[in-house]
């Protein structure tokens, strides 16, 4: 993934929204993957909450990127914090090629980085100058995020002695 054309100079509350979209998506991406490939109960149930969670907060910024700023370009910023870090290890053919419990690891393997750049992008909003809608929503990403990655260390831990 790229930065689109001219990101850095738009609205960083743009950037915000079109980056977090991007982001949110990649993880969608490969929570699909989950159902048909996991061995793990519990972590195709976190995978239908980050495809609903995450679904819902992408309808949600859409709407606020279209009342807030209308048609402008996109405004993909690679470069805010936590994005390129998150997005580094995801790769998407890995783990479509795998099953079970070499799938379950490698999930986590790519999505606990991919929070931890969530969280990163949401606490750096959180110290800007923002609309509220957006700093709550930043709020909900750290918190919810978080959770998941403590849950996902987790199950790393468990799941790799197996």
């Amino acid at each position: 993934m790229v930065s689109s054309p001219g990101a850095a100079t738009s609205p960083f509350e743009l950037q915000f929204l079109d980056t977090m979209i991007a982001h949110h998506q990649i993880a969608i991406d490969a929570a699909q993957l989950v159902a048909t490939r996991a061995q793990h109960d519990e972590l195709k149930q976190l995978a239908k909450s980050i495809i609903r969670d995450q679904q819902t907060e992408i309808a949600k910024m859409r709407d606020w990127r279209e009342a807030w700023f209308g048609e402008p370009p996109p405004a993909i910023n690679i470069g805010l914090p936590g994005m390129s870090e998150g997005m580094a290890e995801m790769d998407l053919e890995k783990l479509d090629a795998l099953k079970e419990n070499a799938f379950d690891l490698e999930f986590l393997r790519q999505m606990i980085p991919h929070h931890e750049g969530a969280v990163a992008m949401a606490k750096d909003l959180q110290n800007k100058e923002a609309r509220a809608d957006l700093k709550t929503l930043a709020q909900n990403i750290i918190e919810t995020q978080t959770a998941e990655i403590e849950q996902m260390k987790s199950w790393e831990n468990e799941w790799r002695r197996n």
